[in-house]
């Protein structure tokens, strides 16, 4: 053992070099402590901005309304058991078996609605809304015809649009003919608003939307109340014909091809629903893309989604899409927890730690969407996760480096290789003062060095090599 302390005979009033040691050595580690701690606030304050600028830029948030459509879908409920609880929806599809039976071409005579919507009254339905608009007088006595069925009990379509020109914009609204609602029909708006991508994805926040006038002939109450769920997001109830479907030559004939008392007390829906799911890149009339042709790329129906929006109102299944304050709170809660686990040095446990909370913070947005309809983004929290450790990890990384290229240049040349690579995977076996141990050492010598040494005194870097 050889000691690190200075001869005896120092009385020069330093501090005896090992302490002195032990004292820097606590010093620079604090002073190395207190970095890491400011690099690291520094690197979670800069990912919690970023993450918070990054969620109220639009196009992100198109993105996490893409996540939505994948996780919507997964609370969609039992539409047999929402039937079962109160009044269903039965759709009254023109589709082409409609068309092959009727014969006529398309518009078909308006009397013929009239006849459509008395067969269904006289079945037991308890509301009608017709997706159509009927905004122009077509022959008189059909038109005549059309208006003498309508009653209370039924809905018509109108439609309102925003003309763009670059001199003005115009708000055109089309109504159905005063004639249709002489008798207490009702005229609901059946538009839509899509988001940027051309998706479906919020209830219409028309006070006299065609879902809200439907429940109201029904009458119902809209909950939450309509003004609450005006721009909420839908709850899809599955792809195009999920809801019962009937063919439009069905319904003016119920006793013929129904069973019985199967449109009693239900809601009916009539408008353009094609048997043959549309893809969303050829488009259709009257179809749409919702959440659910991110997972099956098919459009759904208007009248479908104008169902799918009647059962959010009076089910209450739309979600909230969380604040700016929510999404800040849940920004910097999950920043602050990323900058506690990047407190340590970086390892597997870090990466671990790293995925976990992502999953964590997926798990809260599931809970949120099934307990309290409320979406609350993961995309920006587990981007600022990645955003505090990442940086902070590549640190680590590099530093760890530096330290094993130190230790290897340092005393490659002077311990065993194995000894070396130990060194550099822990760098902590390098205590000053060195180990007490009991050794067996053999000190050899090279057999006649000394003259091998001197006939090659010309010539050292042989000598070099030879030894190595």
């Amino acid at each position: 053992t050889v000691s690190a302390d200075p001869p005896a005979g120092n009385r020069s009033g330093r501090l005896p070099w090992r302490f002195r040691s032990r004292v820097e050595r606590r010093q620079a580690e604090g002073s190395k402590g207190r970095r890491r701690l400011a690099e690291t606030m520094v690197v979670a304050v800069i990912a919690i901005a970023a993450a918070l600028a990054l969620s109220t830029w639009q196009p992100f948030r198109m993105v996490e309304a893409r996540y939505f459509d994948h996780m919507v879908p997964l609370f969609a409920p039992d539409l047999q058991a929402l039937s079962e609880a109160d009044s269903g929806v039965v759709i009254v599809a023109i589709d082409e078996p409609s068309f092959a039976e009727v014969g006529l071409q398309w518009p078909w005579p308006r009397a013929l609605h009239g006849q459509l919507v008395d067969a269904l009254r006289q079945a037991g339905a308890k509301a009608i809304g017709l997706d159509l608009i009927f905004a122009e007088p077509s022959s008189e006595g059909s038109d005549e015809a059309l208006a003498a069925s309508l009653g209370p009990d039924v809905v018509l379509a109108a439609d309102e649009s925003i003309i763009e020109t670059p001199h003005m914009s115009q708000l055109v609204r089309t109504e159905p003919l005063p004639m249709f609602l002489a008798n207490g029909a009702h005229a609901g708006l059946a538009s839509v608003v899509l988001d940027r991508d051309g998706v479906l994805r919020r209830i219409p926040s028309f006070p006299d939307g065609f879902a809200a006038e439907i429940l109201a002939a029904a009458g119902e109450n809209p909950q939450p109340p309509l003004a609450e769920a005006a721009g909420r997001m839908v709850q899809t109830m599955g792809p195009a014909r999920s809801y019962p479907t009937i063919s439009y030559y069905q319904a003016l004939d119920p006793q013929s091809f129904l069973p019985p008392d199967f449109l009693k007390g239900k809601i009916v829906l009539v408008g353009r629903s094609l048997q043959m799911s549309v893809a969303s890149e050829v488009g259709g009339v009257d179809s749409f893309a919702t959440s659910e042709t991110a997972r099956d790329g098919f459009l759904v129906p208007g009248v479908e989604m104008q169902a799918t929006i009647l059962d959010n109102l009076r089910h209450g299944l739309s979600f909230g899409w969380a604040g700016t304050a929510q999404n800040a709170i849940l920004i910097a809660v999950f920043g602050a927890l990323a900058a506690l686990l990047a407190w340590r040095p970086a390892d597997l446990w870090t990466l671990a730690g790293g995925l976990g909370l992502v999953a964590l913070v997926v798990a809260i947005d599931l809970l949120a969407l099934d307990l309290v309809r409320l979406f609350l983004p993961p995309l920006a929290p587990s981007l600022c996760i990645a955003g505090v450790l990442a940086p902070l990890a590549a640190r680590d990384i590099a530093e760890e480096r530096r330290m094993r290229r130190d230790v290897t240049r340092a005393f490659g040349h002077y311990l065993a290789p194995a000894m070396v690579e130990k060194l550099a995977r822990d760098p902590k076996a390098l205590k000053l003062g060195g180990e007490r141990r009991e050794l067996t050492i053999l000190f050899s010598d090279v057999r006649n060095f000394t003259v091998l040494a001197e006939s090659m005194k010309d010539e050292p870097e042989r000598l070099t090599q030879l030894i190595n």
